[in-house]
């Protein structure tokens, strides 16, 4: 989902929350991340103020390798895209987050 259609269409992000509530997961990545964490005041899944998108990073660590919850193929490494890193606005997660 694009940034703009979540801020046009805000009932979405907030069905998104109400599926969450349910034992499943939620992938969402580049703009979809920051459209559903970052729209207020239905957003905030796992932040108390939101994400920032931040510049392509060189490097990574990925310290969780028993839980590979992510896109791995090929060379493990950094790609672009419009939104190609994330920092917290803020400094915390919330307390109610489930990560994984």
């Amino acid at each position: 989902m694009k940034i703009t259609s979540a801020q046009a269409t805000p009932e979405v992000v907030a069905e998104v929350r109400e599926f969450l509530k349910n034992p499943v997961t939620f992938f969402a990545q580049c703009q979809a991340a920051d459209a559903f964490e970052n729209l207020v005041p239905y957003g905030h899944f796992l932040t108390p103020n939101g994400f920032v998108v931040k510049t392509q990073p060189a490097s990574l660590d990925y310290y969780n390798a028993a839980r590979p919850l992510m896109q791995i193929d090929g060379v493990f490494g950094t790609v672009g895209g419009s939104e190609p890193a994330f920092g917290l606005l803020g400094s915390i997660f919330s307390a109610s987050a489930t990560l994984f």
